[in-house]
Parts: structure tokens; C-alpha cells; sequence
């Protein structure tokens, strides 16, 4: 990790030690070295692993040098074992006898030249897997080392710059019970996040729900979808902090207790049928990339109504005009709408061919109404209810 140009803000490298060793366990560090360049840190941390304390860069074996390692035998032979004999012997014949990688790894270690490194990329698919400290007979006994998986997916999101949609969690069962040999559980968010606190909060209660067949022995963990996540930057006002949690992540924990279906938001569809021009879906599903279709542009001059019926109501006619509550009075239409029977949406497909008309009276108010068109005995219905 290089740090030269932020000590100052940590208050300088004794003080940045001191936060590193006191957070090692939460940021999963094990042992913690350092050194003027990135070789030399390495090299301190595997002498002390081997049990060797070394101060001066001299001083270090050339066993904790990896390009030493495919001629460590020939050095030794010569008695060269530390970097400063190797350092000391004649830069012509060591590039002939063991070639450049070796004195272009020294130039580096001593900072003579600068240190290039091949940047992490983080897999496209996360996967982990890990076997359980005990069998699990009760569900809720997942929690605790699915908590740990979703820290790793938490840094894997955050190194992609991502939020994560949608994991499956899959439990393998002891296969000498008459079970399935495993189980799974989707996880899904409406919305990309990185909370991985409101995702356990969402596991726990989807767990409570489950009952294992068999005592479970391994959990594994793997991402189905996610998306980029962009990058906020917060502001220093009071008064633009947004206090309280997303309004997704409340509808989310209702899910999660009452069912899919206990909160739904409507969906706009790019159809002209003005009964499939929207539908109701669960509001704690993600929006599926079918679900942005735009819906159908209308001219200006065009009104619908708030409200349609359930199913539209065939009207009275008489006199070839319409009658709901009294005689209709036509004051604006037709607006034609024409659909083929080859409309794939919901509801299932209908062709319809129909001329409607905003209709009024001093009981009903005003009504949406239409007539049917290319149908041998054609009809008035009431479609819709103004405010």
C-alpha cells in the first residue's frame, strides 16, 4: 500500500500504523510490514514469518527476494545470501550469468527504479464458498456465516463500482437424511445497493420462513445481477443530509414479512390498449430491463381519465345514443384506438378497434365512453371516470 502521499493525513506513518493495527481484524489484515518500497516491505514480512527480524535492507536474505529464488543455490555457492553482497558484485557478470530480472528486482527494492504493478481486477461473477463450523439444523444458523460472505461481496462490489441486484445463497444438506441433497434462496433488492447491513436484515427475515430438511454443512454464495452503482458526492450543508433510511428499503422489510405482493407499483407498458397501458407488479422486484419500455406518446389534445372500470360496462343505447344515468351528451372524440390480436402484453392479447368519447350528463358527471368499431352489432361501453 503506498502512502507517501497521505501521511499527512493520517498524521503521519507511526499514527497510520497505530489505526492499521487497531482495525487489522476489520479490514482482514494478518500481519503488517513496512518498508521504504513495496519489495522491501515484502521482504521484512517474510523474515519475520520465517522468525528473522531485519532493520537494514542490507541485512535481508536473498530467499525473501522472488527473483533470487531459481538461483538461490548457485549465490549461495559463491557466498552471496544477503541483498547487500548481491548488491556488491559486478552488475556485468550477474546480468550475464543470471540475467536482467534479478538486477532490475534489486534496482527496485532499493528504489533506484520505479515499481510497476499489474492492477487487481475483480472477477466478473462473485463466488465463494464455505463449509460450516457445525452442522445447521436451524435455518436462522446460516446467518452467521452468510454474514461474513456478504463483507467479501461488499468489497468485490466495491472494487467494480457496483451495487448488487440479486444472490443466490445454496446450502448443501447432509445426504444421508431422505432429503434433497441442497437448497437455495434468491436474494433480491429493487434497487442496486451495497448495504450489506439491510441485506442481512432482508436475509434474516427470509430465513426465518425457511425449515431445512436435512442439517445443512457447506453455504456458498454467488451473484446473479448487478449493476453500476454511481458515485454521490455527499455535501457538507446540514441541511442537504438526508436523514433516514431509502423509502426501497422499507418496502423491502414489508416484503420480506408479508409476501411479494403486499406492496405494488404500477408499470407503465408501451401499448395503446388504455387496459394494458399499465399493470401492478411487486414494488421490492428490481425493474427488469422489459420493464423500460416507454409508454405510448399521445397528442396534446388527447384526455384520459383517472380512473378505469375493472372491465368496461355495456351502456344502454337508445336512439343510437348512449344512456348511463340519463342521456350522454358527446362533448369531445372520437379518439380512435386500434390494436392487433399480435400485441404481445398483458392481458393477453385482444384486438380491439374502438372510437372513444369523452361523454357528460348532470348525474354521471363526466365519462370516458367508446364505441366498438368493425363488429357486426357494435356497441357503447363506459371505460373510464373523470375527477
Amino acid at each position: 500500500m503506498e502512502t507517501a502521499a497521505s501521511l499527512r493525513l493520517w498524521g503521519g506513518l507511526k499514527r497510520l500504523l497505530e489505526l492499521l493495527k487497531a482495525q487489522g481484524q476489520e479490514l482482514g489484515l494478518a500481519q503488517l510490514a513496512t518498508g521504504s518500497t513495496g519489495l522491501v516491505a515484502l521482504a521484512r514480512l517474510y523474515s519475520r514469518q520465517s522468525g528473522q527480524a531485519v532493520r537494514q535492507i542490507d541485512d535481508l536474505p536473498l530467499h525473501v527476494l522472488a527473483a533470487a529464488w531459481p538461483h538461490l543455490e548457485t549465490l549461495h555457492q559463491i557466498g552471496c545470501t544477503t541483498w547487500g553482497q548481491l548488491a556488491a558484485m559486478p552488475r556485468g557478470g550477474i546480468t550475464r550469468r543470471f540475467g536482467a530480472e534479478l538486477l532490475d528486482a534489486l534496482d527496485k527494492a532499493y528504489g533506484r527504479k520505479p515499481e510497476t504493478y499489474t492492477w487487481l481486477t475483480a472477477p466478473e461473477v462473485f463466488a465463494v464458498r464455505h463449509e460450516l463450523l457445525a452442522n445447521v439444523e436451524n435455518a436462522q444458523g446460516l446467518l452467521f456465516t452468510a454474514s461474513r460472505q456478504l463483507k467479501l461481496l461488499q468489497a468485490w462490489l466495491r472494487a467494480r463500482h457496483q451495487g448488487i441486484v440479486a444472490c443466490q445463497f445454496t446450502w448443501l444438506l447432509d445426504i444421508r437424511r431422505n432429503a434433497p441433497p441442497q437448497g437455495e434462496f434468491i436474494l433480491q433488492t429493487a434497487q442496486p445497493t451495497q448495504d450489506i447491513k439491510h441485506l442481512e436484515r432482508l436475509l434474516s427475515e427470509h430465513l426465518n420462513r425457511i425449515e431445512l430438511p436435512a442439517p445443512a454443512h457447506t453455504l456458498l454464495l454467488h451473484s446473479l445481477r448487478c449493476e453500476p452503482l454511481p458515485e454521490l458526492t455527499s455535501s457538507l450543508l446540514l441541511e442537504d443530509i438526508v436523514k433516514g433510511e431509502p423509502l426501497h428499503y422499507f418496502v423491502e422489510r414489508v416484503a420480506s414479512k408479508l409476501g411479494a405482493e403486499a406492496i405494488c407499483r404500477p408499470l407503465l407498458k408501451a401499448d395503446h390498449r388504455p387496459e394494458a397501458a399499465q399493470r401492478w407488479v411487486s414494488a421490492a422486484l428490481p425493474a427488469s430491463g422489459t420493464e423500460q419500455a416507454k409508454p405510448v406518446q399521445h397528442s396534446p389534445d388527447v384526455f384520459r381519465p383517472a380512473w378505469l372500470m375493472a372491465k368496461p360496462l355495456r351502456l344502454l343505447v337508445r336512439d343510437d345514443k348512449p344512456y348511463y344515468q340519463g342521456a350522454l351528451k358527446l362533448v369531445q372524440g372520437p379518439e380512435r384506438v386500434e390494436a392487433s390480436s399480435l400485441v404481445d402484453t398483458l392481458p393477453a392479447p385482444e384486438a380491439v378497434a374502438r372510437d372513444y368519447f369523452i361523454a357528460w350528463n348532470a348525474h354521471a358527471g363526466l365519462l370516458w365512453v367508446f364505441r366498438e368499431r368493425l363488429v357486426a352489432h357494435p356497441g357503447w361501453y363506459l371505460h373510464g371516470l373523470f375527477g
